[in-house]
Formats: C-alpha cells, sequence, structure tokens
C-alpha cells in the first residue's frame, strides 16, 4: 500500500509538465519509422504514449477481416471476449461517423454518447479513444486512459491526434504489409519444397 500510495503522489505532482505535442509526434516518428515487426510497432507506439503524456492505460485494435483485434495494449487485463469489437459496434460506427476522437473528459461530448459507447471505454479504462484511418477506411483505433497526473487531456493534443492518428496508421499498416508478404514468402517456400519431395518420391516409385 505505501508504494503504491507513492507511486500515485510522484505520478501525480511530478509528472505535471506537459511533452509538447511537436515533440511527441517528432519522437513518434523517429521510433516508429523502421519498425517493420507489427507487434513492437504497437508497443513502440504505447510506450510512447505512456512516457510523453503518462496515460494509465493504452489499447491498439487492427482491423482483422470484418472486426478489430485487440493488438497491444497496457494497464489493463481485458477478458477474451473484450479482444474483439464487430465492425457495426457503436463506438466503430461513432468514430466513423464524426472521424474526431471521442473524449470523455468533455462532459458536452460525453453527455451525447450512446450508453454503449461509454460502456466500451470503460472496459478498456479509457477516457480517449482515437480512430485510425488510412485512405478513407478505418483500419483500427487507439485508447489511451487519463493521465496519471489527474490533468485533462488539453484542446491542442486532442487537435493534434489526427495527426498523430495519420502517422500510426500508416505504420501499422506498413508492419502489416511486410508481415504478411514474409509469411507469403514462406507459404511458397514450403510449397515449392513439397513440390520437390513429391517429385522426388514419384521418381523413386519409378
Amino acid at each position: 500500500p505505501t508504494k503504491n500510495l507513492l507511486t500515485h503522489l510522484t505520478d501525480r505532482f511530478l509528472f505535471q509538465k506537459r511533452a509538447p505535442v511537436k515533440e511527441i509526434l517528432r519522437r513518434l516518428s523517429e521510433r516508429i519509422i523502421t519498425i517493420l515487426d507489427l507487434h513492437q510497432v504497437a508497443e513502440t507506439i504505447l510506450d510512447t504514449f505512456e512516457e510523453s503524456l503518462r496515460a494509465e492505460t493504452g489499447s491498439i485494435f487492427l482491423r482483422n477481416g470484418e472486426g478489430y483485434t485487440l493488438l497491444r495494449s497496457y494497464g489493463i487485463s481485458l477478458k477474451k471476449e473484450i479482444k474483439e469489437i464487430e465492425a457495426g459496434d457503436p463506438l466503430l460506427a461513432c468514430l466513423i461517423k464524426d472521424r474526431h476522437p471521442v473524449n470523455l473528459e468533455d462532459e458536452l461530448t460525453a453527455s451525447k454518447l450512446p450508453v454503449t459507447v461509454s460502456q466500451w471505454m470503460e472496459r478498456l479504462k479509457a477516457v480517449l479513444a482515437v480512430p485510425l484511418f488510412l485512405q478513407g477506411g478505418l483500419i483500427g483505433l487507439l485508447t489511451l486512459g487519463k493521465k496519471k497526473s489527474d490533468q485533462e487531456y488539453t484542446p491542442e493534443e486532442i487537435d493534434y491526434f489526427p495527426t498523430v492518428a495519420g502517422q500510426v496508421a500508416i505504420a501499422l499498416s506498413n508492419a502489416r504489409l511486410y508481415q504478411e508478404s514474409i509469411e507469403a514468402r514462406k507459404k511458397i517456400e514450403e510449397m515449392q519444397l513439397e513440390l520437390i519431395h513429391r517429385e522426388k518420391m514419384a521418381f523413386v516409385a519409378d
């Protein structure tokens, strides 16, 4: 209990200095530009927000077929049924319609949200849900919890999130394409080896 109390006090009072949004963007760009592993990209993105904004929780969901699957998270322990978001979910519908972050710290915005949207974000321990758009399509979403300092996200930070989201979407998409190309190459190699094996077996049989 003493350790938890000291950790809370440290986060709340000693980390109130805000990192400039442009600095966050620069730091994020430098970190993810050369990473091609999908899960490592997601981990780097969340680590950057945790360090820069001191967000208590974070998660990234990525489109997988018709739905969206949890790719990475921290600060939360999710049940299996919460690791998948169906394509028609009200939270996704809200993000697609408004194309802006859902901010529960904004009382006016929060009061207009469907109850199901607020409930979803509560399960994720999130106060922000940021849509990740690429070429007009929603490829995923980023969620962040409240700041450890108990300060709210500033209007400047909220305004910059679409730019940040664009970088995140590109990095995740590039990493996934690279991963898919590697998997496709392995599959071709396996098929070639299988064909060679069959030809050898046929030759021995003759």
